[in-house]
């Protein structure tokens, strides 16, 4: 995905309670996590990679987030619901728009 919908009002919602540094990693985590359309390792080195953090005060912050915002599922990654739902939708509407694309170049 290049873009998504980033609701404002959700995001201050779930996220007030957040420090400016929590805040930025989750923004960053969330980045990755559509950006690439799968879920987070749950290796902290490369969560901390991916967010930018290289002090103890932001891996600190990364693991917050982390507890918080990105359960594991059982299948060995790091989860978020709403980004799950979003990339579902998204990859939903990509296979229609990719069958009318064929019907209409007869590629059926």
């Amino acid at each position: 995905m290049n873009f998504y919908k980033r609701y404002m009002g959700d995001f201050t919602r779930k996220t007030g309670h957040l420090s400016l540094t929590e805040r930025g990693a989750y923004s960053a985590l969330l980045d990755h996590y559509y950006s690439t359309m799968r879920p987070l390792p749950c290796d902290l080195p490369a969560l901390c990679r991916i967010a930018g953090a290289h002090g103890q005060d932001e891996i600190d912050a990364v693991n917050r987030v982390v507890a918080e915002f990105f359960p594991q599922n059982g299948d060995g990654f790091l989860h978020n619901k709403r980004a799950d739902a979003e990339i579902a939708k998204w990859n939903a509407q990509a296979q229609v728009n990719r069958r009318a694309a064929d019907a209409r170049w007869g590629k059926t």
